[in-house]
């Protein structure tokens, strides 16, 4: 008989080259460490033949925990059904947001997944894996005598006696960019986000929980020191939102020496940001920051429910520009449902009056637990049979259109999102990549640099420019036939 054991697993979703270890994986692994539970972590997205390098392993464990957003859910599929397959006593476990929100759907859908962890995973799944009375297990979905049953779901609330996300067992050297020299790992220093905005799922619940300075720093050092992570990235959904508590984590950065890198790709709202913040981000080792734009419109901001507006933009761009955090980027949105095509082309020139280092333009994704999808749902804008069933795909993109909106078509949306790429590539230069290599090229074209980094590197550096001067040329071919 198998002791309590588990295989923790995310999709072999190929979608994306995978750049960082799961950091949720990590935490359940800390726990399951803690608790001296056997098990081991396997990322299938790092492998295109994910059944060959999965097979031996799957006899060897009581459970299989799968981690997965919505849009995995077609690799879940076919992932699951290989398992029960080839090892049909295994008991297969599903957490992540889409199992958070929709854990009933799953089960009725899903005849291999026995058991859904709503909310956050820590303490629900080592009671799963430890046998405990499943009818008391936080969060926990299973089947029960034809009827699908689920249990109350209490977030986590000192998120400081949870152990650090564990590393040990993730195979570092099948990450996209990362060096046994400079690692780069995710870090969530809260969790949680109180404002409502339409288009949102929040999965991680509405009540903002922050980790204290000390404990969220404690990580950076231990990371720096046992895995050689020189690079953090932020994944809070509102990291500035107690703004007192991010200038505190900044000056223990400063005050402590500690030399890292880091950079907040979310989490930022442009209403909880002063000077003194983005200083002590600079001073403290931010190198980038996106900011959640939306539109260049007070009225669609207030359909979205966002709470900013666009004067509130502008103050804090600049402000960020101003203390000299290197990139500045904004994320819009086009899918509101007053859009109309000037609203969609006034983000691109607003994005050209902030100077964006990088724009980023999306179709809203609608999820079944936002207004959004309700406002859809009622007005019966989709054009697509099933929606939901859409979003699972795991051909999901920013370029995926299943719903209109009054005043726009899909085709129309999708043409005015790739126009808008153009355009913004020739006024950026190609993302500014372009014009930085060509001041790369000047700056390091030494003999000492070329002979440190040897040929290839500087050949390397040759090709990508030649491929981003045609890429510039040819955008602008394509805006000049266009008017």
């Amino acid at each position: 008989m198998r002791d309590s054991s588990i295989l923790l697993l995310t999709p072999p979703y190929q979608w994306l080259k995978v750049q960082y270890p799961s950091v949720g994986i990590a935490y359940l692994a800390a726990n399951l460490t803690q608790f001296n539970i056997r098990h081991n972590i396997m990322e299938l997205s790092l492998y295109q033949d994910w059944q060959n390098v999965l097979e031996p392993h799957l006899k060897k464990y009581e459970f299989i925990g799968i981690s997965a957003t919505t849009s995995e859910m077609s690799a879940v599929g076919l992932l699951v059904d290989y398992i029960k397959e080839n090892a049909p006593e295994t008991i297969i476990v599903l957490g992540g947001v889409h199992a958070t929100s929709w854990a009933k759907e799953v089960l009725e859908k899903f005849d291999n997944i026995d058991f859904c962890i709503r909310g956050e995973g820590e303490k629900s799944l080592i009671d799963l894996v430890c046998h405990k009375d499943k009818t008391k297990i936080n969060g926990l979905c299973y089947r029960d005598k034809g009827k699908i049953i689920c249990s109350e779901v209490t977030m986590l609330q000192d998120l400081d006696v949870y152990p650090v996300p564990d590393y040990d067992k993730f195979d570092w050297s099948k990450y996209h960019h990362q060096t046994n020299w400079a690692r780069t790992v995710y870090i969530i220093t809260s969790r949680g986000c109180p404002f409502t905005c339409t288009y949102c799922s929040r999965g991680i619940g509405k009540i903002f929980r922050p980790r204290s300075p000390s404990n969220v720093v404690s990580e950076i050092v231990h990371m720096k020191g046992r895995y050689r992570v020189q690079k953090f990235l932020i994944a809070d959904d509102n990291f500035s939102l107690d703004i007192q508590r991010a200038k505190e984590i900044c000056r223990l950065l400063i005050d402590k020496k500690i030399n890292i890198t880091w950079s907040a790709g979310g989490g930022l709202r442009v209403d909880r940001v002063d000077d003194e913040l983005f200083n002590l981000m600079k001073s403290s080792g931010c190198v980038a920051l996106s900011l959640g734009i939306e539109s260049a419109s007070n009225k669609i901001l207030e359909e979205y429910n966002k709470k900013i507006s666009v004067d509130k933009i502008k103050k804090a761009v600049g402000m960020a520009k101003n203390n000299g955090i290197t990139q500045v980027h904004g994320v819009f949105l086009i899918g509101a449902p007053s859009d109309t095509r000037e609203d969609i082309f006034r983000q691109l020139e607003f994005a050209k009056d902030l100077n964006l280092d990088y724009a980023f333009w999306s179709n809203i994704i609608p999820y079944p637990d936002t207004e959004i999808w309700e406002w859809i749902d009622k007005n019966n804008y989709w054009i697509v049979d099933s929606p939901f069933e859409a979003i699972q795909k795991g051909t999901f993109t920013k370029y995926s259109v299943i719903y209109e909106t009054p005043l726009l078509s899909a085709e129309e949306k999708n043409i005015l999102i790739k126009n808008i790429e153009i355009e913004w590539a020739v006024w950026r230069g190609t993302h500014g990549k372009l014009f930085y290599r060509i001041r790369y090229l000047i700056r390091k074209n030494s003999l000492v640099y070329f002979y440190a980094k040897k040929f290839k590197v500087f050949y390397e550096m040759i090709i990508n420019l030649i491929r981003d001067l045609k890429y510039y040329l040819n955008a602008r071919l394509s805006t000049k036939n266009s008017k």
